[in-house]
């Protein structure tokens, strides 16, 4: 469940990348400030978190620091896009309103993705399955974020700036 869901974390931090990637008047200039500070977040949220199916408390610890580092990672990225300001192109406020939005959204799922985990009782295998059970309303509510942000490609002059952007070409790679 927890590969899906950074799968999902991570195709849709992809989409909107390419999507949104831009700042000054020059959507180029843009996606090239947003997409250099998007790898190494992106990297994090594409890792797997250690699971050992034979300890729960391992597994509990390695989900929650995936957890802790998937919310950093999705915080970094709000700020990569807010320290860029609104996409130079018409309805860039809207744009960045809908991306800031979906982030915050996607970091507080996580969030209370992580404190099921870590306030399960690893120590009981049907306790500590129930609550990783329990946590998919979060994950759904992540996914549904993440897609909205992913949607908003479909603006044709920042998927040109995107794939003009030499720092967005890394994402090409992934």
């Amino acid at each position: 469940m927890m590969k899906r869901a950074g799968a999902v974390l991570s195709a849709a931090v992809l989409g909107f990348a390419v999507t949104a990637c831009g700042g000054t008047d020059d959507p180029v200039a843009w996606a090239d400030k947003v997409c250099s500070a998007l790898e190494d977040p992106i990297e994090a949220l594409m890792a797997e978190p250690e699971i050992d199916p034979s300890d729960l408390e391992a597994t509990q610890a390695g989900l929650v620091d995936y957890l802790d580092n998937a919310a950093t990672s999705i915080g970094d990225i709000k700020d990569a896009f807010g320290d860029a300001g609104a996409p130079p192109v018409e309805g860039g406020d809207d744009l960045a309103d809908e991306i800031s939005t979906a982030l915050s959204s996607a970091q507080t799922a996580i969030g209370e993705a992580r404190d099921k985990v870590a306030e399960a009782d690893a120590s009981d295998p049907m306790a500590f399955s129930a609550a990783l059970s329990g946590m998919s309303g979060e994950l759904a509510s992540l996914t549904s974020a993440m897609e909205a942000v992913g949607s908003l490609d479909s603006n044709p002059e920042l998927q040109s700036a995107a794939e003009q952007a030499k720092s967005c070409q890394f994402l090409n790679d992934m």
